[in-house]
């Protein structure tokens, strides 16, 4: 029978393709995403610019940048955009599948900072993104259902909120601020 993996399973999945494949960086991009002219030259600039970054996540025109600069550490990180190296990927285990569809995205960047792969939040060139589209079409995903079980498999795993792990990660290696 079929069986549901959800986008953490899903992101697991690719990323082993795309190692067999030889690739050294991995981009996950949900499907209701518009990249401007310009993003590969910036993403692959920052991929160079940054070659111990954890995750390079893309800000959105669904929720515009609330600082200045181009990107800023984070570990609070939305899946829909994000650019990671295969080795970084590897020496994680991947995505934690005990998350479906959210959380799973924000608790790969938390690792792959406290592993000492510095999580960035990117601010420029905004992405659009027609957020949650597919959950909002087919309502028997039951999208407030995984919500609410990746929330508790977060607290039963980090204990505290994403916030506070955020600010513990960026203060134990001081990166606080926007780069």
């Amino acid at each position: 029978g079929e069986c549901n993996l959800g986008v953490v399973g899903a992101y697991n999945r690719a990323v082993v393709r795309a190692a067999q494949d030889g690739s050294r960086w991995v981009v996950l991009a949900d499907d209701d995403l518009i990249f401007p002219p310009g993003w590969w030259g910036v993403a692959r600039g920052l991929m160079q610019a940054l070659p111990h970054a954890g995750v390079l996540s893309w800000k959105s025109t669904h929720h515009p940048p609330e600082v200045c600069g181009l990107v800023e550490p984070a570990t609070r990180l939305a899946g829909y955009c994000y650019v990671f190296r295969v080795e970084v990927w590897k020496e994680l285990s991947g995505f934690d599948e005990r998350f479906h569809h959210y959380r799973g995205d924000e608790d790969f960047a938390l690792r792959a900072t406290l592993a000492g792969y510095p999580s960035y939040r990117v601010h420029w060139p905004l992405v659009e993104h027609e957020e949650h589209a597919a959950v909002r079409a087919n309502p028997e995903l039951d999208a407030e259902g995984w919500r609410a079980k990746d929330n508790h498999a977060w607290q039963e795993k980090w204990g505290k909120s994403g916030e506070a792990a955020e600010a513990d990660a960026l203060r134990r290696y001081g990166l606080m601020g926007a780069v």
